[in-house]
């Protein structure tokens, strides 16, 4: 989460009414912060910061309490007309509920007040989820790339949206071009494995399988990477050992998926994997469990992919 810019006072006062949230934020707890967010908030009354309001909202948007989350967010851009993070998401709140037009006058706001190239970058990446969501996919490739123009370093999910656009439009080569660029400015793995799969998925094979059999050989957690020579071994007509790499990535899956707390990433690629091998059912049930963990559009789009699903815009 990208913190809001507010008055030096403010942040002060925030430091000092979220210091003893510190230790619940490392075992987060949905319901338990919301609960101690609103203490907080009746305690100060009038004078609760914004960031408050915001957090909050946060927690019901989890909770997919969309409508609490929207009178959070109103009441913290009340308070400060100037918080950009807060138009932010109360466009994607107003998104979520299908309202395409208020939440692209949200994000109209949020890039007026935006102040630094960092600001506006995020609220242009934000305004082309919501016109993605909306089925205007060259519009939103535009703002993504007008976001990376203006915020060179990147966020990685600003490419990961630039490549699923791309993708859609059938910008293979620029999607192959943009993974590789964002992998160079960010030196992230996320990026790195996103090209790799795109090779794959462009029919690069000979490029993507030298990299994918070092890395099954190298790697201590090898499911992921079993999954996209899985892939590439489906791809070149290889069923049976695609199966047994799909079989194999599932186990060591199944033995890091805490049900009460689970990882989206693993439970996608649990869900991937079984897609892959036609059990739909269960492809389903974790593309389910994501949702319930909290997982935005982007954590699950691969899987809802897989399983041919038009994708779902949290």
């Amino acid at each position: 989460m990208r913190p809001a810019r507010i008055a030096p006072p403010l942040l002060a006062l925030l430091g000092v009414l979220l210091a003893g949230v510190a230790t619940s934020q490392a075992h987060h707890n949905t319901e338990e912060m919301i609960r101690e967010f609103t203490e907080q908030i009746e305690a100060e009354g009038d004078k609760a910061a914004p960031e408050l309001y915001y957090r909050r909202a946060t927690e019901y948007r989890v909770l997919r309490e969309f409508g609490k989350a929207e009178a959070d967010l109103e009441k913290a851009i009340a308070i400060a007309p100037e918080f950009v993070a807060a138009h932010e998401d109360l466009g994607r709140v107003l998104q979520r509920r299908g309202d395409h037009t208020e939440a692209l006058a949200s994000l109209g706001r949020a890039i007026a007040v935006a102040t630094t190239e960092r600001e506006l970058a995020a609220s242009l990446a934000v305004r082309a989820e919501i016109l993605a969501a909306a089925g205007r996919t060259k519009e939103a490739l535009a703002d993504c790339e007008r976001a990376l123009e203006t915020y060179r370093r990147g966020a990685v999910d600003w490419f990961l949206l630039r490549s699923d656009l791309q993708q859609q439009l059938g910008l293979e080569e620029e999607r192959l071009g943009g993974l590789k660029s964002g992998h160079s400015r960010t030196r992230s793995v996320v990026l790195y494995n996103a090209w790799v799969e795109a090779l794959i998925e462009t029919g690069h094979y000979d490029q993507a399988a030298p990299i994918i059999e070092e890395k099954v050989a190298a790697a201590r957690l090898k499911s992921s990477w079993l999954l996209r020579r899985a892939k590439l071994l489906q791809a070149t007509g290889e069923a049976e050992a695609a199966k047994r790499d799909l079989l194999q990535a599932i186990g060591e899956l199944n033995t890091r998926i805490k049900p009460e707390n689970p990882d989206i990433t693993v439970v996608v690629d649990r869900g991937v994997a079984f897609s892959m091998l036609g059990d739909r059912s269960a492809a389903k049930r974790d593309l389910m469990m994501a949702k319930k963990a909290g997982a935005d559009r982007w954590a699950t789009a691969r899987l809802e992919r897989a399983l041919g699903l038009e994708l779902e815009h949290n």
